[in-house]
């Protein structure tokens, strides 16, 4: 490209590109607002369950008062990773602790022996007591 206008209408177009990007987490919260589950929202928009509660995860802290209930486990998996939790946290290991007293998930899935997965750890993290 040499031609001045076809240099600024390309400097155009890409300027318009970048002005229209909507945060991925908030086009999650466009259809968790129509009800979808994680699957429906993973499949819909080409990206995994596990990124999906990651954005619902981001959502409940930027959206507190929405009724998030519809992505809640079920009880057995609460109190499962509310023991784990408090387990962790009371051996205190460095790997297992962050510093701001967050528990890895990691830690979590190994201490209720692989029987919970991640996904269902972190949606479980959004409603236990901490």
């Amino acid at each position: 490209m040499t031609d001045p206008e076809d240099i600024e209408r390309y400097n155009k177009q890409k300027k318009e590109k970048k002005q229209k990007k909507i945060a991925t987490h908030l086009i999650t919260k466009g259809l968790v607002d129509q009800n979808w589950s994680i699957p429906q929202i993973a499949a819909e928009r080409g990206l995994t369950e596990s990124t999906i509660t990651g954005h619902i995860a981001k959502l409940y802290d930027l959206f507190p008062t929405f009724d998030w209930s519809p992505y809640r486990p079920v009880p057995n998996v609460l109190s499962r990773v509310q023991a784990a939790y408090q387990a962790v946290l009371a051996e205190n290991k460095p790997d297992d602790v962050r510093p701001d007293g967050s528990v890895s998930s990691k830690a979590l899935y190994a201490a209720m022996n692989q029987e919970v997965g991640y996904t269902e750890i972190k949606l479980a993290l959004l409603f236990v007591n901490k």
